[in-house]
């Protein structure tokens, strides 16, 4: 079985939330963590992780509303630390 770490998410690239959601997110999918505490997420959430999962979206600031894929992006509540240490635990298990 894979690994997985499990986090509260508040915002995610692929789907608008009401409100954060508990989530768990492949560690060998995820390809960066970014401390933006100091962002404008300073009140709530404090890690970016992006992931390999791609994610198709129109874009409609390109007059040929040409489609843009990129990767699934969650921010969540967890420190850069917190998220860090799961990481490292879920490769000790692998």
């Amino acid at each position: 079985m894979n690994n997985f770490i499990e986090v509260t998410v508040v915002s995610d690239s692929s789907d608008p939330l009401a409100r954060p959601r508990k989530a768990l997110l492949r560690a060998d999918w995820i390809t960066s963590v970014v401390d933006i505490s100091s962002g404008e997420y300073m009140d709530e959430a404090i890690t970016s992780i992006g992931t390999r999962e791609p994610v198709d979206f129109v874009n409609d600031d390109d007059e040929a509303g040409g489609v843009v894929r990129a990767e699934r992006t969650f921010v969540v509540q967890e420190s850069y630390q917190t998220v860090r240490a799961m990481l490292e635990a879920a490769s000790i298990k692998g």
